[in-house]
């Protein structure tokens, strides 16, 4: 694990920003959900062409935690720059061909295991949400892990 693993806890309110991949329809169900602060979305913030490095930055200063289903970003150099470059925390589904409302209920189920990575895991980070809300953590502090971390939602055994 990095040197600074452990962070500092998540700022507050904490503010989720759904970008442009996801759209309105994702950030109005994860607006409707009670376990989140605020959600933010790139569209009321940037033109739909803002490059993913400008936002990234804006984002990231911040301290916005980006929501994607790009998981593409993760192996992008230069948009994996832009993020760790930004000190950004970035969350993307780990398959994002799904409906509306299976991508927000993936998001869902994974709050609670992004809220305890947010604590535990100093920025910039990059993990990847599985269907029943488990995260792997691929990136900490800004290195990548040669063994990633796994987050489950409380109450789930380990496979």
């Amino acid at each position: 694990m990095p040197s600074g693993a452990r962070s500092a806890p998540p700022p507050e309110p904490l503010v989720f920003f759904v970008d442009r991949a996801l759209g309105r329809k994702i950030g109005a169900f994860l607006r409707a959900y009670e376990g989140i602060d605020r959600v933010e979305l790139h569209d009321d913030h940037f033109p739909q062409n803002t490059p993913d490095t400008h936002w990234l930055a804006e984002v990231g200063a911040r301290g916005w935690v980006v929501l994607t289903k790009d998981v593409h970003i993760k192996t992008n150099l230069v948009e994996l720059d832009a993020v760790l470059g930004a000190n950004v925390a970035l969350f993307a589904l780990a398959r994002g061909h799904a409906s509306a409302e299976t991508m927000a209920a993936t998001f869902m189920a994974a709050i609670d295991p992004m809220l305890r990575a947010l604590r535990r895991f100093a920025r910039p980070m990059v993990g990847t949400i599985a269907a029943d809300g488990v995260i792997t953590m691929r990136i900490v502090d800004g290195a990548r892990l040669d063994h990633p971390k796994l987050i489950r939602p409380h109450g789930m055994r380990r496979r």
